[in-house]
C-alpha cells in the first residue's frame, strides 16, 4: 500500500511530457492528395502522430500576381506556379503565400512551429527569388535572397517562419514543397495512466515477493 500510495504521490508530481517535435514534407506537386480552387492550392495529411498525438495537417498556398492581386495558380510534376502572366512558373513579381492549419488532435495538443526548409524546381542560374515574412520584395529585414542558382533541385533551411511569401524576383521558378515543423505535447491523463499501472505493478511485484 505504500508503495502505491508513493506512485500516486509522485503521479500527481509527475510534469507534462517535454513537446515532440515532428517534421513533415509537403509537395506541392499534381500527385494524388491535393486540390486547386482558383488561387488557392491545399493538401491534407491526415494522421499524423508523435508520442501518443495524432492529428491532420493542411499547408494553403495562395498565388498572386505582380500587382497583387489574387492569381490562380498551376501545378505539375515539379511543383506550384502562378498562372499571371502566362507562363506556368512564378515569373517576376508574382508570389505563393504559404501558411498551415492543424485540425483533428487527438491525445493532447499540437502546435505548429513554423517552416524549417523548402525547395525549388526549374530554377535557372542568375535568376533571384526572395524568400520573405511579406510580399514586398524590396523589404529586406525579413527577406533570405536566392541567386546563382541552377538546376532542378534547390533546397533552402529557413528560420521557421509560419507565414512565408516566395517571391520571383527576376526569374522564373515553381516551388516543390514545404517543410513544416511541429510539437506536440500528450495529455497528462495519458501520463498519469502510465504512472498507475507502473504503480501498481510495483506492488504486485512486492507482494509476489512476501508470498514466495
Amino acid at each position: 500500500m505504500r508503495l502505491l500510495l508513493s506512485a500516486l504521490y509522485a503521479m500527481v508530481l509527475v510534469p507534462p511530457c517535454a513537446s515532440a517535435d515532428v517534421s513533415y514534407e509537403f509537395l506541392l506537386s499534381n500527385d494524388t492528395g491535393f486540390s486547386i480552387n482558383g488561387n488557392e492550392y491545399t493538401r491534407t495529411v491526415t494522421g499524423l502522430a508523435t508520442h501518443g498525438v495524432t492529428f491532420d495537417a493542411t499547408i494553403t498556398v495562395i498565388g498572386f500576381d505582380s500587382s497583387g492581386a489574387a492569381s490562380n495558380v498551376s501545378t505539375s510534376s515539379v511543383g506550384l506556379g502562378v498562372s499571371g502572366t502566362g507562363s506556368a512558373l512564378i515569373d517576376p513579381g508574382e508570389y505563393l503565400r504559404a501558411s498551415v492549419s492543424v485540425t483533428n488532435v487527438s491525445g493532447g495538443t499540437v502546435n505548429f512551429n513554423g517552416f524549417d526548409a523548402t525547395s525549388l524546381r526549374n530554377f535557372e542560374a542568375a535568376e533571384t527569388a526572395i524568400l520573405s515574412l511579406d510580399d514586398q520584395s524590396s523589404t529586406t529585414a525579413d527577406n533570405q535572397t536566392l541567386s546563382g542558382a541552377s538546376g532542378t533541385d534547390f533546397n533552402i533551411t529557413l528560420a521557421n517562419p509560419t507565414l512565408i511569401h516566395a517571391i520571383s524576383d527576376s526569374g522564373r521558378m515553381r516551388f516543390y514543397s514545404f517543410n513544416a515543423s511541429f510539437s506536440a505535447v500528450p495529455e497528462p491523463s495519458g501520463l498519469m495512466l502510465s504512472a498507475m499501472m507502473g504503480g501498481c505493478c510495483a506492488v504486485f511485484r512486492r507482494r509476489r515477493s512476501f508470498t514466495s
